[in-house]
């Protein structure tokens, strides 16, 4: 039953806010956010956009990306959690109003590209990390930039809100980018359109994001991804402050995912559409849904690094897969 829920959510590609009071927010959010999700049956998330192939709108209006797929898979389980039906409903964000939207309570998490560094801790909290990322930048192939050295007297860009921005920041009071100055995007939409308009010469993101966007583009070879990185910092999932046993939902979710065998998950992975991404029956859920959309045969293949791996390794723990998800009624 609950699943019905989801995948109808993924056929129909559906943006729902349910309209609610702030002070109904406030409410909410001092009785925890896994006591709402039980009461009402309604699960929040914030998701991006424009951030493939994390979290973006299709060709055709629905939603896909890497972390729709674990939001998705994050709903079957709170509905395990709950004993009943859980809605999951999308909560439109953008990079300049993800923070204030789960500190607020409009959205219960944010699921998309955002780094974890100290200043954001200050006004929200994190999950545990699920990605690393490298910020380098694009340009037009037939601009003669082959490396940042080549960016001196050059127009450079990156999007306001991101950790992408101050890094670029710094890199040229250090001198590191000699770029001549900085133009600063609304989103990552219009800085991709900057650049292929010719406004700059060179726009500044995280690496995964620069790849796909080039390859859904008629002609991916009018422009080059030129991976010399300034900056690498890991992604987590936004959560609200000061709410341990939602954070701690969360992590153990990201934890299970890292356990739990294809093989053992055959149904919910088939009622979400994410079967098909398991090779082998022996594969763990979480390998099984990167490879989807990062993997070799993906539209933006990612090899995972030494370090991710072995950040993944250090955060597994066996004894999830025996006690969570629980129960709301113990």
């Amino acid at each position: 039953m609950a699943q019905r829920w989801i995948v109808r959510w993924l056929a129909l590609g559906l943006v729902v806010v349910a309209p609610f009071a702030e002070t109904a927010c406030a409410a909410d959010a001092a009785a925890g956010v896994l006591a709402e999700i039980a009461s009402t049956g309604v699960f929040r998330v914030g998701l991006r956009n424009d951030v493939r192939p994390f979290a973006y709108v299709d060709e055709v209006g629905r939603r896909a990306g890497f972390c729709v797929d674990m939001a998705l898979l994050l709903t079957a389980k709170l509905s395990e959690y709950a004993g009943r039906p859980v809605e999951m409903v999308a909560v439109p964000i953008t990079s300049t109003n993800r923070l204030d939207k789960v500190a607020s309570g409009e959205a219960m998490i944010e699921m998309g590209a955002s780094t974890h560094n100290a200043a954001r801790d200050v006004v929200v909290d994190f999950s545990l990390p699920y990605f690393l990322s490298e910020t380098s930048f694009m340009v037009r192939a037939s601009g003669g930039i082959a490396g940042l050295a080549d960016l001196a007297g050059k127009t450079v860009c990156a999007t306001r809100g991101t950790s992408n921005l101050p890094a670029l920041e710094a890199a040229v009071a250090d001198g590191r980018v000699p770029a001549a100055g900085i133009e600063i995007a609304d989103s990552h939409e219009q800085g991709v359109k900057w650049l292929r308009d010719g406004k700059v010469d060179a726009y500044f993101t995280d690496t995964v994001l620069l790849q796909s966007q080039r390859a859904s583009w008629p002609k991916p070879a009018d422009f080059a991804v030129v991976q010399e990185s300034i900056h690498t910092e890991p992604y987590g999932w936004i959560l609200p402050e000061n709410d341990s046993d939602w954070r701690d939902f969360v992590d153990n979710f990201l934890i299970w995912t890292l356990e739990a065998t294809c093989a053992g998950q055959i149904f919910v992975l088939s009622e979400l559409g994410i079967l098909s991404a398991c090779r082998d029956g022996a594969w763990r859920v979480f390998d099984a849904i990167y490879d989807k959309w990062f993997g070799p045969l993906s539209v933006t293949p990612v090899v995972r690094s030494a370090e991710f791996d072995a950040l993944l390794a250090a955060m597994q723990r066996p004894d999830v897969l025996e006690v969570w998800p629980g129960s709301a009624g113990k």
